[in-house]
């Protein structure tokens, strides 16, 4: 029990690492929003594809596969619209209000308990995240900020869903959204053309910082708690600034490094509370 829990703690670190690295790839892309989210789910589908085909079910696909599928895409367009219409500060720290809505919506959805010490540790976590993001949040974009609200409240149903449907309707799920957002691919264009190197980079963040983290977020489902889920994966926009030093060479602020550091302790206190408790009580 305890080296498969473990084991979805892993893969979800994993998944928060390869997602944050999304950012700077898709910064050397010229392209309109929609055309490169587009693009990018493309890569994403063979690769979720490629990794998930002993899982993928070949019966047709029911309604939790569609729900899921369309929460997917629906979280990918809702992040990018928000990102347009308020700064990406505050939409990236609006869609991590993710854990504050599983844990009121698990308890009653799917039956996973939430107890009083999570609610502590999501309040350091968006304390940390708040510091972290203490230079770029603002007041502004106001559409953007309710998308940015919206975001958190489709990504914690993604997270139920994931966490509560059979492997083969959650591997469907996920690359169903991302076919999905391929599909919008022709509807895009606007009289440019991507570059051989925008195809490279597409390629990159597709199949490295998108499907493959997906695959694992996944993985991980079947081993720890919706919670848990979304707790972890915080860890996103904090590790976004250590592919911007590595490769553009820009040094997180003060604030911003003291952000981190309270995110990652509150997130390994709380991966680590349940093998604290287990020595408690095997005394």
């Amino acid at each position: 029990m305890m080296r498969s829990r473990f084991l979805g703690f892993l893969l979800l670190i994993c998944a928060a690492l390869l997602w944050s690295g999304n950012g700077v790839v898709v910064k050397g892309v010229e392209a309109p929003v929609f055309a490169l989210a587009s693009g990018r789910a493309f890569f994403a589908a063979l690769a979720i594809g490629a990794l998930g085909h002993k899982s993928l079910a070949p019966r047709l696909p029911g309604s939790s596969v569609w729900v899921c599928a369309l929460l997917s895409a629906l979280n990918s367009v809702v992040f990018i619209a928000a990102t347009k219409l308020t700064t990406a500060a505050n939409a990236i720290m609006l869609q991590y209000t993710s854990p504050v809505w599983v844990a009121f919506l698990a308890p009653r959805l799917i039956g996973e308990k939430t107890e009083r010490a999570d609610w502590l540790f999501i309040a350091v976590i968006f304390s940390g995240m708040s510091l972290f993001f203490l230079d770029s949040l603002t007041l502004s974009g106001a559409l953007g900020v309710v998308l940015g609200m919206c975001g958190g409240l489709i990504m914690a149903c993604l997270t139920m869903l994931v966490r509560h449907v059979d492997t083969p309707d959650k591997v469907n799920g996920v690359l169903g959204g991302n076919i999905l957002l391929c599909a919008l691919l022709p509807f895009t264009f606007g009289g440019f053309a991507f570059t051989g190197q925008d195809i490279a980079l597409l390629a990159l963040a597709g199949t490295c910082f998108l499907g493959l983290p997906w695959f694992l977020y996944t993985l991980a489902s079947r081993h720890v708690t919706a919670l848990e889920m979304v707790l972890i994966t915080t860890l996103e926009p904090v590790c976004n600034p250590i592919w911007v030093y590595l490769v553009l060479g820009e040094k997180p602020g003060t604030w911003a490094l003291a952000g981190g550091f309270i995110v990652l302790a509150a997130i390994l206190a709380r991966s680590a509370l349940p093998a604290l408790r287990r020595g408690q009580a095997d005394k």
